[in-house]
């Protein structure tokens, strides 16, 4: 059953827009941290909001779909980052993609999405590329797992 929020965003990308990245360019801007500097930690009450969202919408709009930020900030938390948000939801589709080979998908679970939280990344200038990070997000979904193992009266 879809939310009332995926009605706010029937906004379909034309062939044109999508093969040219068209958006707004304050909205672009609004996403864009300064390069080198840290990503801010999130709450993982909003990667997981944003994520099933946007997993909500890749299911009813497969060719794709445009969200303004004004949807995020209702899917989120007040006074959520939604930049970081959405980075750290973007970094997470990428390992996505990039386990699909050894992982026929599923949901994250709810180590990986504390880990997408917080892990340590950094905001990337236009143009440049960091490396994957698949390895450092696996030993850290391994350790808050074990973690978990050891005192899972302290897990949330």
């Amino acid at each position: 059953m879809p939310s009332k929020l995926s009605k706010l965003t029937k906004l379909p990308i034309s062939a044109t827009q999508k093969s040219r990245g068209v958006r707004k360019m304050s909205e672009i801007d609004a996403l864009i941290g300064n390069a080198g500097e840290p990503v801010p930690v999130v709450d993982v009450a909003d990667i997981k909001a944003v994520w099933a969202h946007g997993q909500e919408l890749r299911a009813q709009y497969p060719e794709g779909v445009a969200v303004e930020l004004d949807v995020w900030k209702q899917v989120c938390s007040p006074g959520a980052d939604i930049r970081a948000i959405a980075h750290r939801c973007q970094r997470l589709g990428l390992l996505e993609m990039l386990l699909r080979p050894a992982w026929t998908g599923g949901d994250f679970s709810e180590n990986a999405l504390k880990v997408a939280a917080r892990m340590d990344l950094h905001w990337m200038a236009p143009g440049v590329t960091q490396k994957s990070g698949v390895e450092e997000f696996l030993g850290e979904v391994f350790a808050e797992e074990q973690q978990h193992r050891r005192s899972p009266e302290k897990a949330v």
